[in-house]
């Protein structure tokens, strides 16, 4: 339109170029001005009043043999892709209106206008209604499938999310259940099946780097009596206690495990004897002076410990499990209480 109005300049014709002009610069302002908006259908009307003036005007003066009304089959089509099937039709009627109205005013007479035959009156009257009414059709037709496409893309983005929550609760649920099936109930450390799958592991570790392991069984001294005095649920809080005072006391890398009623089983890696047997006694020492409070009761406890440490590959994992068990029984038949090495058993037998 701006080149139009160039060339309508250049051929002297400047009413058609002033005309022009306007509806130009205002389609041109729109493009950069919508980018910035979040609606801009108002930029739309606006344009939309330019170029229609600009289409009455042409309409109104011919041009060649009547050749400037063709462009008026333009604007059901932009009308609607722009505005709608519905605003976008009352605009093209608008147009219309306008045009036979101001074609057969008084005022009319003031300008110079185009005088149309008949029959092509007829014809651009029918041709353009027809333009108008596809126009309109094809803008209903493209919104409507649309607005399936939408309905079907956002049924689609719901059952997506569905279907990631489900996966995701799946998954949460499967990792819970690994965790409980791996998990003592009553402590929240290892179960026997899980610790001795640990165990394994780590024994394997072990036997490739040649480090020094230490295995220590624990047991709870005098449990049954404590069970049958207290009831059982204060036998449970008691195992409770023993678990969390001696977490206090070994490492996080250290495997710890029920293995037993009030049985525990300790893997302390790369522990040389010494230093296991410091571990085992603070614990003994943490539990002996902790009471455990259930209900109006106020119960004490302690612990026995058979240790065993090695740097010898040759051992297996079940072996030094005996090692330890005989320990412990050992620390059990001599006053409880205790931590019991494969170095004190020689001394106390």
């Amino acid at each position: 339109m701006t080149l139009f109005s160039l060339y309508s300049f250049y051929k002297g014709n400047t009413t058609l170029a002033l005309v022009i002009l306007p509806p130009a610069i205002a389609l041109l302002a729109g493009i950069f001005v919508i980018r910035s908006l979040k609606d801009g259908t108002w930029v739309y009307r606006i344009n939309a009043i330019a170029y229609m003036s600009l289409l009455i005007y042409m309409i109104m003066i011919g041009g060649d043999g009547g050749s400037k009304a063709l462009w008026s089959y333009t604007w059901p089509l932009i009308s609607c892709f722009l505005l709608g099937y519905i605003e976008g039709s009352l605009w093209s009627i608008l147009l219309l209106s306008i045009t036979l109205i101001a074609y057969n005013s008084p005022i009319s007479q003031l300008i110079e206008r185009y005088d149309y035959p008949p029959d092509f009156q007829l014809r651009f009257l029918i041709t353009y209604s027809i333009c108008a009414a596809l126009a309109s059709w094809f803008e209903y037709s493209r919104a409507y499938y649309r607005q399936e496409s939408n309905q079907k893309n956002l049924s689609l983005d719901l059952e997506h999310r569905k279907l990631k929550k489900e996966i995701a609760t799946r998954k949460a649920l499967q990792e819970q259940l690994v965790i409980t099936a791996k998990t003592d109930s009553l402590t929240g450390i290892l179960n026997r099946g899980a610790f001795w799958e640990r165990a394994e592991q780590e024994w394997d570790k072990h036997q490739h780097l040649a480090d020094t392991i230490s295995f220590a069984i624990l047991d709870i001294d005098h449990f049954k009596k404590i069970n049958d005095t207290y009831g059982h649920p204060a036998g449970d809080e008691v195992i409770r206690q023993v678990v969390n005072n001696t977490l206090s006391c070994i490492r996080t890398v250290d495997i710890i495990g029920r293995i037993g009623g009030e049985e525990f089983a300790i893997i302390m890696l790369r522990t040389a004897s010494e230093d296991a047997t410091k571990i085992a006694n603070r614990i003994c020492s943490a539990v002996s002076q902790q009471e455990t409070r259930y209900q109006q009761d106020s119960i004490k406890c302690t612990v026995s410990c058979g240790l065993y440490s090695t740097d010898n590959e040759q051992h297996s994992l079940d072996s030094i499990y005996q090692k330890a068990d005989q320990l412990l029984y050992l620390a059990k038949k001599t006053g409880r209480n205790q931590v019991v090495t494969e170095k004190e058993s020689d001394l106390i037998t």
